[in-house]
Parts: structure tokens; sequence; C-alpha cells
């Protein structure tokens, strides 16, 4: 088994990665919140890309541990959808560091802001892995 797989299997792995994605939820409850009352604090940019480049840790290390079976899997799309989201979100990071206009109000930061509520539904297939983890936190008791 490699570095990889270990990794990629660990339940503290999967813990992390639930945590990462439960905060990118709550960051853009609150982001959302902030923007209503015309505040885009540079910190959610920063905390934005820290769970980008996050996403794409894990990405990569499940790619490297599940090789082919990755695209040919029972959870292909699951993978697909959780590659997707990660390639926009590092490309809206992109773009944001790149442009040197304001975003603010137009359709391009309403097209950011979507790419990222779209990332939580990642979400969605972390319930899975957490009731897996709590089967096996009960197997162990």
């Amino acid at each position: 088994e490699s570095l990889a797989s270990r990794i990629a299997t660990s339940a503290w792995f999967r813990i992390l990665t639930t945590l990462a994605i439960l905060m990118n939820a709550t960051m853009i409850g609150v982001e959302t919140q902030k923007a209503s009352v015309g505040e885009r604090p540079a910190l959610f940019q920063r905390l934005n890309f820290g769970l980008n480049v996050a996403f794409l840790f894990e990405l990569v290390i499940r790619l490297v541990a599940e090789g082919k079976e990755f695209f040919i899997s029972d959870e292909r799309w699951g993978n697909i959808m959780d590659m997707a989201l990660v390639i926009l979100g590092v490309g809206s990071d992109i773009a944001i560091m790149v442009s040197h206009f304001e975003l603010e109000g137009g359709s391009v930061w309403k097209v950011i802001r979507l790419l990222r509520i779209m990332r939580t539904l990642r979400i969605l297939r972390t319930v899975k892995s957490v009731r897996e983890f709590q089967k096996m936190l009960y197997a162990l008791m």
C-alpha cells in the first residue's frame, strides 16, 4: 500500500477534509453577510486561497492513491465533481489575483461566489464518510 493510499484512507485525513469543507461553508455564509453591508475583508480572500490549496492537496492525494480507479469506480461522478470544483476554485483564485479590476458587484464576482457555494456540495459526499467513521468508532468501542 502506497503512502498516498494510507493517507487518503486514514480517519484523520477524512476528518480534516470534512473540517475544511465545513469551514468553507461557514466562511461563505459570513462573507455573504459582510458583503451585504458593503464589506469585503482581505482576510476572506486569504482564507479562501488557503482552503483551495488544502482542497487541491486533498485531490492530488486521492488521485495518486486511487490512480485510474478515481475515474472508473462507482464513486467516479462524485470524484469528477470534486475535481471540477477544485479546478474552478483554484481558477477563481487565479482570476482574482491576476485581475486589476474591481470585482465588487460585477458579474465576475457573482460567478466566483456561485462556484464557491457549489464547492459546499462536497459536504454531501462527506456525510457518507462521517457515517463510515462513526461505524469505525462504534466497532472499536
